[in-house]
């Protein structure tokens, strides 16, 4: 049974990362504001997108909903998005000095079984070390 669980993923990739952005967005602004929150994953995503030329299938709508061009996501996208994720959360960290350690799975602690699965833990980890 387990086995089913990986198509079961792969088919709903997109919805996945959606669900995780809103999770990231919820928690950035939280902490600063829906106007900032957005700033910083606009600008996070331009800077990443550089890059990561596929970033570009991922758009961010005018209230903050995460919106997906491709018809299906690689793991190409999925380590664009991740790489997106770890510098919106380094926007944050900038702007809020003293802010501590930023634990994604615990954001996204509704998604982390899928998540794992794709792969993006691992990706979101090694983005770490990596400055733009």
């Amino acid at each position: 049974m387990g086995n089913q669980t990986i198509p079961d993923i792969q088919e709903h990739v997109d919805e996945v990362l959606k669900q995780a952005f809103t999770f990231f967005f919820a928690y950035v602004a939280e902490a600063t504001g829906k106007k900032q929150a957005l700033e910083f994953a606009r600008k996070s995503h331009q800077i990443i997108e550089k890059y990561f030329h596929n970033l570009g299938n991922f758009k961010i709508s005018k209230n903050g909903q995460l919106q997906i061009k491709a018809a299906k996501l690689s793991d190409k996208e999925i380590l664009a998005f991740s790489v997106w994720m770890q510098q919106f959360l380094k926007e944050l960290k900038n702007f809020m000095i003293g802010l501590g350690r930023v634990d994604p799975k615990e954001i996204t602690r509704d998604l982390q079984e899928e998540l794992k699965e794709l792969g993006f833990y691992e990706f979101f980890e090694q983005a770490k070390e990596l400055n733009y």
